[in-house]
């Protein structure tokens, strides 16, 4: 198969009406309504309570203060008064023209259209679906299993690439491994839509490792430039007529489809990927938008579906703001983040631009000892999904009297995450009948084309292929073995049955992802988080750190820290090494290293005296904001 060029007369761009007529026909010639993608939250507070931070990015709307450029990114931390900034900035702005007001995701575009009925609220995909629509003139169905229809469509177009790659494999071996070079071919198309370039150039990396280490027998060990002739092949044909979220997206950035508006307010920015944060950024640079990104990269969780906070973070020609001072707790919970965060400017330096968190809040209590059981009600978050069913089981076990309930997010569907818990469960429960050999068939998405005789061929099939989704599955099984049944229904029995709302629960089970967003008074955290680092002491008493950088999973230790109002329970591994930060680590860092911790625990830590904080910024007066 010969990679077909892009030319100009195939470029889509040419059917694209990129002026604003086509937004006007749209709306029958009047003037079209004002885009507002809103953000779901409680009427802003009045302007005088705003911090000077916060009136600082605030002024930036205003015409008479000059900021030397078009696009402002403020970096917010956990619980600093985000939302109100954005409130006020749309408050503003409204009185400036039209604005676009994004949010992450459709469930909280649906609540702030409940809350915010006269304008049109949606998501970043929804935005470039609208646009690409309005610019062609007609709607666009939609693949609802995109990733599905990348492989079923490479099966067709890459034939004979595939085929030359088995010409050498064993023929009970091809099935197997014609689905994983699919797989990888997705995944390298899937990772150019997610990117800002112009075309596919990469191949996806773990498909090299495979080819290296573990392809059977066979395989070519160097797989050449197969992945990207085949991933630019079906980018040729996908964009002649897109109908999956990521096509759509990336034809609206490469064509620099022109939104009809003059401001755009951007929230939870981190989680933009390449190509959505290239467009929204070429509103400034190339239609003279005016534009706001607001989010925090170190609450980047979902690098699972393409997003780069490297990319938010090397944006140049920006005014750069940060919202420092969380009012969610005070100094003891934001030393346990700072910490963190302290440890993600040592492994992650060019993923964000590195802040500390201030504790301005009036509680915080931090502690290894479970609350679970004494009375009080607790969140518990877990990093997966299997961490919670066994913390739960363990819990049942022990404290059989605790009501529990499932956290089903900020923007939870009611039992709609009980549903899909219990899907979950009916999957681990096939996973266990594969495990006990009364099964050798899973009818469960990219599992169901092969034959399963025994477990580790399913476990090393879901780890070759990147099923992420079924990890938790695997680790279930894992952790109970033959017990592993009797644990699901135990669950299934006490928690998803019972149904019991979470403010009528005595713990609330909580996965890191689910808890995005959310602030409870007691927040333990399970022990299930990667280990942050470990201390070796060298000859010349100096300490020297081995600290994991494993893609969101320092992320998910900052936000499941910063989810507590008054009360932290956090692991063993992670207390050890905030207390020896705060005790012997000014005896054994370098001079160097003790001047970065204390920029990050604003001295609390090195000198050795209580976690005392300074106050948080002081309100303006009203009349010094001009609204």
């Amino acid at each position: 198969m010969a990679s077909t060029s892009t030319s100009s007369s195939s470029w889509p761009c040419k059917r694209l009406r990129t002026s604003d007529e086509s937004m006007m026909s749209a709306a029958g010639g009047q003037r079209l309504a004002v885009e507002v993608l809103a953000s779901a939250s409680e009427p802003a507070p009045p302007l005088a309570s705003l911090t000077r931070e916060q009136h600082a990015i605030v002024n930036t709307s205003r015409d008479d203060v000059n900021v030397g450029t078009n696009i402002v990114h403020v970096t917010a931390a956990a619980g600093a008064g985000k939302t109100t900034v954005l409130q006020h900035l749309a408050a503003k702005l409204q009185n400036n023209g039209y604005i676009t007001y994004v949010v992450f995701n459709r469930a909280a575009a649906e609540e702030a259209q409940g809350k915010l009925p006269q304008v049109d609220c949606r998501t970043c995909a929804s935005l470039a679906k609208t646009t690409v629509e309005k610019s062609i003139g007609e709607r666009i169905p939609i693949e609802n299993d995109a990733k599905g229809a990348y492989v079923k469509l490479a099966d067709d177009v890459c034939a004979d690439d595939i085929s030359r790659l088995l010409d050498n494999v064993r023929q009970e071996s091809r099935r197997r491994t014609r689905k994983t070079i699919l797989h990888y071919i997705a995944k390298t198309l899937l990772e150019f839509l997610h990117s800002d370039g112009e075309k596919p150039t990469t191949t996806y990396y773990p498909a090299i490792v495979w080819h290296r280490e573990d392809a059977p027998e066979g395989v070519p060990r160097d797989p050449g430039d197969i992945y990207i002739r085949c991933a630019s092949a079906l980018w040729d044909l996908i964009k002649q007529g897109p109908r999956t979220f990521e096509a759509i997206q990336k034809v609206a950035q490469l064509c620099k489809l022109k939104l009809h508006n003059n401001n755009l307010l951007v929230d939870e920015a981190q989680d933009l990927d390449g190509a959505q944060l290239a467009w929204l950024v070429d509103q400034s640079i190339v239609h003279g938008k005016r534009l706001w990104l607001v989010g925090d990269a170190a609450q980047t969780i979902y690098s699972f579906r393409g997003v780069r906070s490297s990319k938010l973070a090397s944006l140049h020609n920006t005014a750069h703001y940060t919202l420092g001072g969380s009012f969610r707790f005070n100094a003891r919970i934001a030393a346990v983040a700072n910490t963190v965060l302290w440890l993600k400017s040592l492994t992650q330096p060019d993923l964000w631009k590195p802040y500390r968190v201030r504790g301005c809040g009036a509680h915080g209590e931090v502690t290894v000892h479970s609350a679970v059981g004494g009375g009080e009600h607790v969140t518990l978050i877990t990093r997966t999904r299997a961490a919670l069913l066994i913390r739960a089981c363990d819990i049942g076990a022990t404290n059989p009297h605790l009501a529990l309930a499932i956290n089903g997010g900020s923007h939870g569907d009611g039992r709609g995450h009980l549903r899909g818990w219990g899907k979950f469960l009916d999957e681990v429960k096939m996973f266990y009948e594969v495990f006990t050999s009364s099964r050798n068939s899973l009818p469960l998405e990219d599992l169901d084309d092969s034959t399963w005789d025994d477990w580790r061929s399913l476990v090393d099939a879901i780890k070759t292929r990147e099923l992420k989704k079924y990890h938790p599955h695997v680790m279930v099984i894992d952790e109970y073995g033959d017990q592993a049944l009797s644990m699901v229904e135990r669950f299934r029995a006490d928690v998803v049955r019972k149904a019991i709302p979470v403010d009528r629960a005595d713990v609330v089970l909580s996965t890191t992802h689910a808890a995005k967003g959310m602030e409870w008074d007691i927040v333990e955290l399970a022990n299930d988080f990667i280990e942050l680092a470990e201390v070796e002491m060298k000859h010349d008493g100096s300490a020297a750190f081995k600290i994991p950088s494993k893609g969101d999973d320092l992320n998910l230790w900052y936000v499941a820290v910063t989810r507590a109002k008054r009360k932290l329970t956090i692991p063993p591994k992670l207390m050890k090494l905030v207390e020896w930060l705060r005790t012997d680590a000014p005896t054994t860092l370098s001079r160097q290293w003790c001047d970065e911790m204390k920029s990050f625990h604003g001295g609390i830590v090195i000198d050795g005296h209580d976690m005392t904080e300074p106050p948080p910024p002081p309100p303006v007066k009203q009349e010094s904001i001009d609204v």
